[in-house]
């Protein structure tokens, strides 16, 4: 076979096809048997290979085999072929189906042409002019990626040995020889450079791939975009773009945001705020375009959408303080237009009023139209606000422009000589205001979102019915009312209903309904007043306008923009939210909240001080039982004994067979336990072992003695210290003065009222231990959570953002009455001025400044209390 394989065929013999091939396959079963085994230390074998093949069971088959063979020796076997070709021509002695037929002594014999001829196209393209050995002197580690890929999907690589399927003629269908050969799946390795186009946090340190398509998103901050995102907790951040892992990413997320482009180029340098800020550009219309396309309002569904929300958001930004600084300039020029006369001027030319009084009338028209064309889409929601019959504060707006514009044109067929009253300078304030409002508001939304985008756990406030609350329930009946509204904390990944909580309606905006009509019907009486006293169509309409300019109450926007926004801001200080002003219709009602023990008792202030054991037993199987009950039952015990048998672990046959509020009774492995204090035991029939200084020890707050039954023998006691978080209190003290009753769920039999009596006053606070009777299941981190009032930090800092809702509704509610009575207030000036015939004389700036006057003690209200 060798000597075939090197020199070629003598082509001195005649030989039909059927004896070459029982030739081949005869040599080709000698030289297997002949072959070394090979060890399990060898490189693997990656030959095609089929067990089955024989030659009684495959006579059809041609087998080729490839072995390396230095350059020269392949050049001598082919001269040495070419020669003796053309010395011995090979002739044909049998029929022709039965004898291969060869080329002329003229023309070249080659083993390609050979393959070209007897192997399947595709076949021969995968292994053509193997003799050439130009591409099977690879090392393994010198593979290309594609000679890798090919390895992989079951090729045999050039420098091994291996079995190609041949058809010849009818043998193809008796022997099957054209049937496709598995490769053998361990015989391959991977190649490295298969890797390229993964990064390198894309592949595990064992060289498995992770998540390639997995979202970046903000850990700590705004995970508003992915290339913005926070950094280990929450997704690692682009490469190309995320700054430097010592900079705090939310300062980056607000910065960017908020167009604080100084501070930015400080923290992150100028190029890298520049390429920041062009990766967040964005055209915003045009998104909107798309979701108006949608016909469905735009939510925050997935993390992926982070980037594009941080882009409308930067958008927003920009387009408010765009906004903000133009109607500042059209306000100035209103304001000298509209008051001129008080610096003893007039205006020039067309556009004094003793001249040409419809030019300045128009004129003064077109400066409002300019400047209420920067909130036309806050006019518009005023307006759709208003034929709903649930006005917000940019229907105020709305009514004022459409009222002006009315004004403005009446004035045109009005003879009212050089005496004009235009009114538009405060009108302009009240535009700014809702700009500001509109700010505000986003600033706000801002704060929230990147609390909820953060891909750290949130704790949330779920709403309970009292039938899901038997125990607040029953510990709180004399506090609750009829339908008390109780809340538990829970936990979850993915907060949802972002925008649409944003978006809600709060019932403490109704109070427009009211206020709107009234100061119309204002405008209306001190109309009809003017003309009763025996004034001109012309006064009486300018007087009764005035009347609405004043008591339609501007200060409407921050009695609700800047209440919120301030708690949102300190709420996000302690990397809280609340979502949406609706929110605080219901937290601000709430009647008890319910959280577990060891939001109370922390792990780090529960420490076991010393275990006493009796009899033969062991601490160690002490330390490991009680692991394993509190490993089910919960609570600050479970994080601390964890800690405690890190090396020993704990059971996970455990089952809680009863529950009580002193004690506990499970089975570990099989032993029976009791858990629980001495009067537990008492009950269950055993006698705890007391010492001189338990009693002592106890009564002095600090320390639980707990003690250990293993079937039904005193086997050890505990002595535990329970430390109280030290602003626990402090929230207590607000969720009282909001109302709200405080539940501690436990397992734990050392928690009870006793012992929370002996750290606070309990008769200060309605604070009570409930008793949980079974074992409340854990909610996945991966859970959705739809809560309004959300902390990415701890409980405790979602109970200080809780507390937050009760105070912005007692705020907003003040601000309310004080509207109600600064259109008292106006009511009365205008009268004033009717009764006296004063109203010739009132100036724009007037009004102006009686509007600024109420949303002063509304600063200061906000300041104080938030």
């Amino acid at each position: 076979m060798e000597k075939n394989r090197n020199n070629g065929p003598d082509p001195s013999e005649e030989v039909s096809t059927k004896e070459l091939l029982e030739k081949l396959n005869k040599n080709l079963a000698a030289a297997k048997k002949n072959e070394p085994e090979k060890s399990e230390n060898d490189a693997p074998d990656r030959t095609f290979s089929n067990s089955d093949v024989s030659e009684e069971t495959h006579p059809g088959r041609l087998v080729y085999h490839f072995k390396k063979i230095p350059r020269s020796e392949v050049e001598a076997a082919r001269n040495e072929v070419k020669e003796n070709a053309a010395k011995t021509p090979l002739k044909s002695t049998g029929p022709a189906e039965d004898t291969i037929e060869t080329p002329n002594v003229e023309e070249e014999l080659d083993i390609d042409e050979l393959m070209k001829k007897y192997l399947p196209e595709q076949d021969y393209k995968k292994f053509s002019k193997p003799l050439s050995f130009d591409n099977l002197d690879i090392s393994e580690n010198e593979k290309t990626p594609e000679e890798s890929e090919k390895t992989e999907n079951g090729e045999a690589d050039a420098d091994e040995d291996f079995e190609l399927p041949f058809e010849y003629g009818e043998a193809e269908e008796e022997t099957g020889a054209g049937e496709e050969f598995e490769p053998e799946q361990d015989a391959v390795e991977p190649d490295p450079e298969l890797y390229d186009d993964y990064s390198e946090e894309d592949i595990g340190t064992d060289g498995s791939e992770n998540d390639v398509d997995r979202t970046d998103t903000d850990d700590e901050g705004v995970v508003l975009d992915e290339d913005l995102s926070e950094t280990k907790d929450g997704g690692e951040p682009d490469e190309s773009s995320a700054p430097a892992d010592d900079i705090d990413q939310t300062d980056i997320n607000l910065m960017l945001a908020f167009d604080m482009q100084d501070e930015l180029k400080k923290t992150v340098g100028s190029e890298e705020a520049d390429k920041l800020n062009a990766e967040t550009s964005t055209d915003i219309y045009g998104e909107a375009e798309r979701d108006s396309e949608k016909k469905m309002p735009f939510e925050y569904t997935s993390p992926a959408q982070n980037k594009e929300i941080f882009k409308k958001f930067k958008a927003k930004y920009q387009s408010c303080l765009i906004k903000m600084f133009v109607c500042a300039a059209f306000m100035i020029l209103t304001f000298f237009y509209e008051n001129v006369g008080l610096f003893s001027a007039k205006l020039p030319g067309a556009l004094n009023p003793e001249a040409y009084p419809v030019v300045h009338i128009m004129i003064d028209l077109q400066l409002l139209v300019l400047c209420a064309a920067l909130i036309w889409e806050q006019l518009r929601d005023g307006a759709v606000a208003l034929l709903k019959f649930k006005p917000i504060p940019e229907s105020v707006c709305t009514v004022l422009v459409v009222l002006t514009v009315i004004y403005h044109v009446c004035l045109c067929f009005f003879d009212v000589g050089t005496n004009i009253r235009l009114f538009n300078f405060p009108l302009t304030l009240c535009i700014l205001l809702a700009i500001i409002s509109e700010f505000l508001n986003l600033r706000q939304e801002i704060f929230a979102f990147n609390v909820i985008a953060s891909k750290r756990p949130k704790y949330s406030l779920d709403m309970l019915d009292s039938e899901s609350a038997p125990l607040e329930t029953e510990s709180f009946y004399e506090y609750l009312p009829e339908h008390p509204a109780i809340f538990k904390i829970s936990k979850g990944s993915f907060v949802d209903g972002f925008f649409a909580k944003t978006r809600a309606y709060s019932k403490n905006k109704m109070v427009l309904s009211a206020i709107i009509p009234l100061s119309i019907l204002i405008g209306m009486a001190i109309f009809v007043a003017d003309l009763y006293k025996g004034g001109s169509a012309a006064s009486a309409f300018t007087v009764a306008y005035a009347a609405i300019m004043l008591a339609m109450p501007f200060s409407v926007f921050v009695t609700y923009s800047l209440p919120f926004y301030k708690a949102s801001k300190q709420a996000f200080e302690t990397e809280s939210a609340i979502i949406g002003e609706a929110a605080l219709d219901d937290y601000s009602s709430a009647s008890c909240v319910s959280f577990d023990d060891k939001d109370v008792f922390p792990a780090y202030g529960v420490k076991v001080k010393s275990v006493k054991v009796f009899g033969e037993n062991r601490i160690d199987r002490i330390i490991y039982n009680a692991a394993s009950v509190f490993k089910v039952a919960g609570g600050p015990l479970r994080d601390v004994l964890d800690v405690a048998t890190v090396d020993i672990g704990c059971s996970d046959d455990v089952e809680l067979l009863t529950i009580s509020s002193d004690g506990l009774e499970a089975s570990v492995d099989g032993c029976h336990i009791h858990l629980g204090k001495a009067n537990y035991l008492r009950a269950n029939g055993f006698v705890p072992v007391y010492d001189a200084d338990d009693e002592d020890i106890e009564t002095g707050g600090d320390i639980s003695i707990m003690y250990m039954v293993l079937d039904g023998e005193v086997s050890a006691k505990m002595y535990i210290q329970y430390r109280i978080d030290p602003d626990f209190e402090g929230i207590l003290k607000k969720l009282y003065r909001s109302g709200i009753c405080v539940g501690i769920k436990t397992l734990d039999p050392n928690i009870d009222d006793e012992m929370l009596g002996m750290r606070i006053r309990l008769e200060d606070y309605p604070v009570h231990v409930l008793k949980c009777r079974e074992v409340t299941p854990e909610v996945s981190s991966d859970a959705h959570v739809d809560s309004a009032v959300v902390s990415r930090n701890s409980a405790k800092s979602l109970l200080q953002t809780f507390a937050l809702c009760d105070r912005i509704q007692h705020i907003t509610k003040t601000n309310i009455v004080v509207n109600i009575f600064a259109i008292i207030i106006s009511l009365l000036i205008s009268a004033f001025l009717v009764f006296f015939g004063l109203s010739g004389s009132m100036y724009s700036i007037y009004v102006a400044l009686y509007q600024l006057f109420w949303t002063v003690p509304m600063l200061i209200i906000s300041k104080a209390f938030i």
